[in-house]
């Protein structure tokens, strides 16, 4: 199992915090609370990625497996964890 699939195992706890719809930017904030140890392994898993940036990195691949678990509507600027605005997708939780 690698480190985004234990991430992957909350997924469906934190959407159920989430509005009906969201960003990745405010998806991956509660991830990280919630879940802090499987989110430092995950960067520390990326800590020798290109240009050396593992949040970054760990960021992508969250958002891009939100894929799996809610609908991309479009992208938006929103804060980032470092409060620098960013582009980021926005995303509408699966109808059950």
């Amino acid at each position: 199992m690698t480190v985004l699939d234990e991430l992957k195992l909350h997924y469906p706890e934190i959407l159920g915090l989430m509005d009906e719809e969201f960003d990745s930017h405010e998806f991956i904030l509660k991830l990280a609370h919630k879940h802090q140890p499987e989110y430092v392994r995950a960067l520390y898993a990326c800590q020798n990625v290109k240009d050396r940036a593992p949040f970054r990195e760990v960021h992508k691949q969250i958002s891009q497996s939100l894929h799996d678990y809610a609908i991309y509507i479009n992208d938006k600027n929103s804060k980032d964890i470092w409060g620098a605005m960013q582009s980021n997708a926005v995303w509408r939780k699966h109808k059950a």
